[in-house]
């Protein structure tokens, strides 16, 4: 485990040089102290055996809130930067969605993966351009207009040049 210059810390797994999943957890209204997602976890263990070529690193931010989106952000730039990894996907669980589109800016992120992903209106999406998104939701993904009636901030769009998977 490795503390971010943030005062967030980084679990990783695996050794795969390919590339790193930053897999980033939910959050809540209230503001409590961040902590290991169990769902994140579980998709870890069931992925990195099967992913050897990967690395995976799990954030546990410093204060687990969507009100406090703005930290939780800082925290996973802060994982961008201190992981060092060539070619990142950021994996984002809920609240995690937002957090991965407001980080995939950063050079490294080649995508990312939005596992019912929390996508408010008010989100900033330019830093999503020219990079893959995927987003699934209960179990399967989502068309085009249940992704616009999710959020049609995102949806709406279009010049991003979004690669759809």
């Amino acid at each position: 485990m490795t503390r971010l210059s943030t005062g967030a810390e980084l679990r990783t797994t695996g050794g795969g040089r390919n590339g790193l999943v930053l897999c980033v957890n939910g959050g809540q209204a209230r503001e409590l102290e961040g902590t290991w997602s169990a769902s994140v976890e579980w998709l870890v263990r069931l992925l990195a055996p099967r992913l050897p070529e990967l690395s995976f690193a799990e954030l546990r931010y410093r204060v687990r809130s969507w009100r406090r989106l703005d930290a939780c952000v800082e925290d996973a730039r802060a994982a961008l930067r201190e992981a060092a990894a060539g070619r990142v996907l950021v994996l984002g669980f809920s609240m995690g969605g937002a957090v991965a589109i407001s980080v995939a800016d950063a050079p490294s992120v080649r995508g990312v993966l939005g596992l019912a992903p929390w996508l408010p209106d008010e989100l900033e999406v330019m830093p999503i351009a020219g990079k893959r998104l995927a987003v699934v939701h209960g179990g399967r993904r989502l068309t085009w207009s249940e992704v616009y009636a999710h959020s049609r901030r995102l949806a709406s769009a279009l010049f991003m040049c979004i690669t759809w998977t």
